[in-house]
């Protein structure tokens, strides 16, 4: 299982977003 970081520089929030 691979995490993606995902960086909103907007809203200054991280989303991990799971890839199977």
């Amino acid at each position: 299982m691979r995490y993606t970081t995902m960086v909103i520089p907007r809203h200054g929030t991280k989303i991990l977003l799971r890839k199977k």
